[in-house]
């Protein structure tokens, strides 16, 4: 029988995998990996508990690199949906890498938060994924950028990724075409 025994919020409970799998409506969640270590052992990138997430998702959970491994999918779904949020987020990771300036105020916000808008317009339009990339990247290797309006464009996915963390110098031009 497939019961586990799981912490949850501090409490032990007994978790039968294959009834919460039925009762979620995907039973192939029970043939996942039951914790995140097993995922490392046989070599899968999600695992299924049957305990819900902190945010009541009961749902696979991605390989992570601590014992309790990563996020839940269904939370990842949740996080994907809100373009608003990743703008934000976007900001956050900036403002932990000092690439965020001081004097960054509710005008570049709001214009940020268009370029974003922007991203998923293209994308809703093309059908190509979009990502907003930063024209001088924030870690670069030769050079850092703000994370300002005026050095991020929209750009297809699979440009971003080729371009990875360069920049060519000969395109800096569009990004003093703004005006702070």
């Amino acid at each position: 029988m497939d019961v586990g025994c799981e912490a949850h919020h501090g409490q032990v409970v007994l978790v039968n995998r294959k009834q919460a799998a039925i009762d979620a409506g995907q039973p192939s969640w029970a043939d996942l990996p039951a914790t995140n270590p097993e995922c490392w052992v046989v070599n899968k990138t999600t695992f299924f508990t049957g305990v819900p997430c902190k945010y009541g998702h009961v749902a696979p959970r991605e390989r992570g690199r601590n014992k309790t491994g990563g996020r839940c999918k269904a939370c990842e779904k949740d996080w994907q949906a809100g373009e608003k949020d990743k703008a934000s987020i976007a900001r956050h990771r900036a403002a932990k890498r000092g690439a965020v300036p001081p004097w960054y105020n509710e005008t570049h916000m709001a214009a940020e938060e268009a370029i974003f808008a922007e991203a998923k317009r293209l994308e809703a339009v093309t059908g190509e994924k979009h990502d907003v990339d930063h024209i001088i990247p924030l870690q670069g290797v030769n050079v850092c950028g703000w994370h300002v309006p005026w050095n991020l464009r929209a750009i297809t996915a699979s440009e971003n990724r080729a371009k990875g963390n360069r920049y060519d110098p000969d395109d800096i031009s569009s990004v003093y075409s703004f005006k702070r």
